[in-house]
C-alpha cells in the first residue's frame, strides 16, 4: 500500500496510509499525488492488465474511487511509471502497447482540456530515450530541461539511472511556483495556518498546505495563465483571501503572495462587503469570478456556527 510522510520545520513525519481505495487491485505501484495536492495518478495490476489509473479529492479530503485512463493512454499491454509534470500538463508514462523500439517506451501525452480524461496521442519520446530493452521510471526538473529515468541492459538483468537533455519538442513547459506566507496585522509570521487556493473562474479547489511553524510559508505550482484565490485561515484569526492574476506574471521567478490575517475580536466582528464586487452591476446575478470569494467566507461561517446579519 502506498504512504505518505508530511515534512514539517525540516523533519519528516512517520508514514501513515495514502488512504486510496484500492480494492480489487492485486497490486498498486509507482503512485504520484499531484503537484495541487487534489488528485493521485498510480499504476496497478487489475485483472490481466497493468493500467494507469487516477482517483480525485473530494472537498472534505476524502478520495473517490479510482479510475482508469482511457484507451489513448491505456492498451492491452502494460502501462507503467506516470509522472506528471508540475506544469499540470504534460504527463508521461511508459508502455509495451504504443508503437515503439521494443518491451517498455516511454511516452508523453498532453492533457487537452480540465477534465482529465481527455488527453492526445502518446508520442514516443524517440531513439534518444527509448532502447529495445526496458526504458522508465521516467521523471522531469520542474523547468522540463532534465529528465533521469532508468534503463535495463541488453541482458535484461540490470538497470542503471541515467540523465538526459530534452529537446524542445517533447519539452514540458515551467509551472508558476509560488512562495505563500501569512502573517498578522502587525507582519508577525503566523505559522501552522492553512492556505487554500481556488481557481477564481469557477471557485475549484486546487490546493491546500498548511504554513510552516517557523517561516510561515507553503509552496504551491499552478498552470500558467490562471488567476487563483489564496485562503488562509487559523483558529482566532478571520480568514482572509488574496487574489493573483498569473497571467500578468513572469514565469522566471518564484512569485511570492502575503496574505494577512486579522485577529478576531470576542463579543463579535463586523465583515463589510461591497456589493459591486459581488454581483455585477445593477443586476443580482453573482460575478462568477466572485464564487470562490464567497465559498471561502461561507465554509468559515457554518464551520464556525456563526450567525450573520447583513446590514
Amino acid at each position: 500500500k502506498p504512504f505518505v510522510s508530511t515534512r514539517t520545520d525540516g523533519i519528516w513525519g512517520s508514514g501513515t496510509p495514502l488512504k486510496l481505495n484500492l480494492n480489487g487491485f492485486e497490486w498498486v505501484g509507482k503512485v504520484q499525488v499531484a503537484p495541487n495536492n487534489r488528485f493521485a495518478i498510480f499504476e496497478a495490476h487489475k485483472g490481466t492488465d497493468i493500467n494507469i489509473y487516477i482517483a480525485f479529492k473530494n472537498d472534505d479530503d476524502s478520495w473517490q474511487a479510482p479510475f482508469a485512463l482511457d484507451s489513448n493512454i491505456n492498451t492491452g499491454a502494460e502501462e507503467r511509471w506516470p509522472f506528471l509534470h508540475p506544469d499540470m500538463k504534460h504527463l508521461y508514462f511508459s508502455s509495451a502497447g504504443h508503437y515503439g523500439l521494443g518491451d517498455l517506451d516511454v511516452f508523453v501525452s498532453t492533457r487537452l482540456d480540465d477534465s482529465w480524461t481527455n488527453w492526445s496521442k502518446p508520442v514516443n519520446l524517440g531513439k534518444l530515450m527509448n532502447t529495445v530493452e526496458k526504458d522508465w521510471g521516467y521523471s522531469v526538473s520542474p523547468d522540463g530541461l532534465i529528465a533521469w529515468f532508468s534503463r535495463a541492459d541488453k541482458t535484461g538483468k540490470k538497470q542503471d539511472i541515467y540523465s538526459v537533455k530534452l529537446p524542445e519538442t517533447v519539452r514540458a513547459e515551467r509551472p508558476m511556483e509560488v512562495e505563500v506566507w501569512v502573517t498578522d496585522d502587525q507582519s508577525n509570521p503566523v505559522g501552522g495556518a492553512e492556505i487554500t487556493a481556488y481557481i477564481a473562474e469557477s471557485g475549484e479547489k486546487t490546493g491546500s498546505y498548511r504554513s510552516d511553524t517557523k517561516t510561515s510559508k507553503a509552496y504551491f505550482t499552478f498552470e500558467n495563465g490562471r488567476r487563483v484565490i489564496f485562503a488562509a485561515k487559523k483558529d482566532g484569526y478571520f480568514p482572509k483571501s488574496t487574489e493573483v492574476d498569473f497571467g500578468k506574471l513572469s514565469r522566471d521567478s518564484v512569485a511570492k503572495v502575503q496574505v494577512i490575517l486579522n485577529k478576531m475580536k470576542t463579543g463579535g466582528d463586523t465583515v463589510t462587503l461591497s456589493s459591486d464586487v459581488y454581483f455585477a452591476v445593477g443586476k443580482s446575478e453573482i460575478n462568477p469570478g466572485m464564487k470562490a470569494e464567497l465559498k471561502i467566507l461561507g465554509d468559515f461561517f457554518s464551520s464556525n456556527e456563526f450567525s450573520i446579519e447583513l446590514l
